[in-house]
């Protein structure tokens, strides 16, 4: 301690304030980490929800600033864009499909797997089926046809031809 009585005092005191700037310190990690599980706990929700398509939730605004207002309102804007992107998506996908369905030729889109991504009802009344949904369907109506389609890349071209109760049927592929 110094040897002045007035900077002792101020010594004491200033060795005083460090337990209760340590226990400060504590309460304010300890409010910290609760709050940072809060905020997880409300984005896996969010993801979650977003995951299986659930968007009537709303996170509530009206609480105070320390207790999450200004996570809840960023995670229901995030909410929001992602609902209207959905949205759009689905609309887009729907529009696609009735052009598709008006075209007077037969299309069938298909992934890498052999899963029909598409197929509209020309494609389905030319092969005489009512949904499609893998290219191994195709091998009950012709096996060349599952053949074809099966080992075609993008952009190359080629035909199949396959009997059907309508006669024959001449596809280029």
């Amino acid at each position: 301690l110094p040897p002045d009585p007035l900077q002792q005092d101020q010594a004491i005191r200033t060795l005083m304030l460090i337990p209760i700037l340590i226990v400060a310190l504590i309460v304010v990690l300890v409010l910290l980490i609760q709050e940072r599980r809060r905020s997880t706990r409300k984005v896996n929700f969010l993801l979650d929800a977003v995951s299986s398509g659930d968007f009537a939730f709303k996170f509530r605004e009206d609480v105070p600033s320390y207790r999450g207002a200004g996570i809840n309102a960023a995670l229901n804007r995030i909410a929001q864009i992602m609902q209207d992107a959905r949205t759009e998506a689905i609309e887009r996908e729907k529009y696609y499909e009735l052009i598709m369905n008006q075209v007077s030729t037969g299309v069938l889109v298909v992934d890498g797997r052999g899963n029909v991504l598409q197929s509209n009802q020309e494609a389905r009344r030319l092969m005489g089926l009512e949904i499609v949904t893998h290219v191994k369907q195709l091998s009950r109506i012709d096996e060349q046809l599952e053949k074809a389609i099966n080992t075609i890349r993008p952009g190359e071209k080629t035909r199949a031809t396959f009997l059907n109760e309508r006669g024959n049927v001449d596809l280029s592929i």
